[in-house]
């Protein structure tokens, strides 16, 4: 019985993460809207948490650590979702200047010291992250729609994944053992 719900779950599952990428690729601006507002929700209640713990008894020595949190946590929650366009350009520049860095740090962490596996492979990875840097920093605004329709991408080829899963032990624990 585990099983068979197990398979269906997996099949559900599989059909609406499918569902979502369609969607998501159907619909990138608005994609990158939803979840930016919705990030910007969680950040508004952690802040609000935050805040609350601030002002609590059991903050202790972090008072200041949690009441800092809690304000930037409030602030970047409201700009989210206040002006989730806005944010969501600010947030693939973010992301655009860590995938440079993550870059850099790769190719020169492949030239130096002991490497575990190919040196050129790892300073290859770090050119694709440069790559991925520079084409988000370039145009941060078609950099985040190619977020959402990557995120579309990876959605609808994991459902398929789920559901051909799904599919399988459905048929297995159909048949007689």
């Amino acid at each position: 019985m585990v099983f068979k719900r197990s398979a269906t779950y997996l099949i559900v599952t599989g059909v609406l993460s499918m569902i979502f990428g369609i969607v998501a690729m159907i619909y990138p601006i608005g994609t990158v809207g939803t979840l930016v507002t919705l990030w910007g929700i969680y950040a508004l209640t952690d802040g609000v948490l935050a805040l609350v713990t601030a002002f609590g008894k059991d903050a202790g020595n972090a008072r200041g650590l949690f009441l800092v949190t809690g304000v930037m946590g409030v602030i970047a929650g409201c700009v989210a979702i206040f002006r989730p366009f806005s944010s969501a350009v600010v947030l693939t520049v973010v992301l655009g200047i860590w995938l440079l860095l993550r870059g850099l740090i790769e190719i020169a962490s492949a030239f130096t010291g002991e490497v575990a596996g190919s040196r050129w492979g790892i300073a290859l990875g770090g050119v694709l992250w440069l790559i991925a840097g520079v084409f988000l920093l370039a145009n941060p605004g078609v950099g985040a729609v190619a977020i959402a329709l990557w995120v579309g991408i990876l959605a609808v080829s994991w459902g398929a994944v789920l559901l051909a899963m799904g599919l399988r032990v459905r048929s297995q624990t159909a048949q007689p053992a």
